[in-house]
């Protein structure tokens, strides 16, 4: 039976040091651990512990405790990292879903704008030919108005000829009616 707690307590001393040596704390977990099995195989010595199996179990639990606190916050970084990337990620994703928006809208507006620069260019052009339609307009009107002054000039020289003649047919009535 002895033998059996020996071989435990040296199993447990090579898991120890196997498995817990990660960090300078769990260290002095070995320690108490070292010191209670010291006193387990010397049990004749002057200052002796008197429960050394329990010494050495509370220096792998210490050493334990240790070294899982330690592992614990060494991945607290990475649990942050992930939850900020992930974070991240979720926010690239919605920047991604956005920009594809505002690409798609961009490529309305310019659709739109095309169209809108066409309908303005048909429109120029039909502004254009009306200005050519109205200017023609003009210059018929100015052209006809240019014949009715002809006309009306050539109408008051005849008018004035006509004045003349009657004047004169007047005049030779007279001069008849006199001579006779």
């Amino acid at each position: 039976m002895n033998i059996r707690k020996v071989l435990f307590l040296v199993v447990i001393a090579f898991v120890y040091l196997l498995l817990f040596t990660i960090t300078f704390w769990s260290l002095i977990g070995l320690l108490i651990s070292a010191v209670g099995l010291y006193f387990y195989f010397k049990p004749r010595l002057r200052n002796q512990v008197k429960y050394p199996t329990f010494v050495v179990w509370l220096g792998v639990f210490i050493a334990f405790a240790i070294s899982i606190y330690m592992v614990d916050r060494i991945n607290e970084p990475q649990k942050i990292e992930a939850g900020s990337s992930t974070k991240e990620t979720k926010m690239l994703e919605s920047l991604k879903i956005e920009s594809r928006e505002l690409k798609t809208s961009l490529k309305d507006t310019q659709l739109k704008l095309k169209e809108q620069q066409q309908e303005t260019k048909k429109l120029k052009e039909e502004l254009a030919r009306e200005k050519e339609l109205r200017l023609q307009t003009v210059e018929s009107y100015k052209e006809e108005a240019d014949k009715r002054a002809a006309l009306e000039s050539k109408l008051k020289e005849e008018e004035t000829k006509h004045i003349a003649a009657k004047e004169k047919i007047d005049e030779l009535e007279a001069s008849l009616a006199s001579s006779e």
